[in-house]
């Protein structure tokens, strides 16, 4: 199971959601085409914290960045 510290590095889909004000299925195409970085947990989708911030600020995020 992947930890999720006190800073909270990871958000699920809806979370990111709604930080991004789109829907969690265009969370995951954003993930699919490597504008959001994310990692499975089981069944669970997280998404990097900062992906989520360069996404929102424009900078590009890098491919394979896992």
């Amino acid at each position: 199971m992947v930890a999720v510290s006190e800073t909270r590095k990871l958000v699920n889909a809806k979370e990111a959601a709604e930080m991004l004000a789109c829907s969690t299925r265009t969370i995951k195409r954003k993930i699919a085409s490597g504008d959001l970085v994310a990692k499975r947990d089981g069944r669970r989708l997280l998404i990097e914290r900062w992906s989520v911030e360069a996404y929102l600020s424009g900078l590009p995020v890098a491919r394979g960045a896992r």
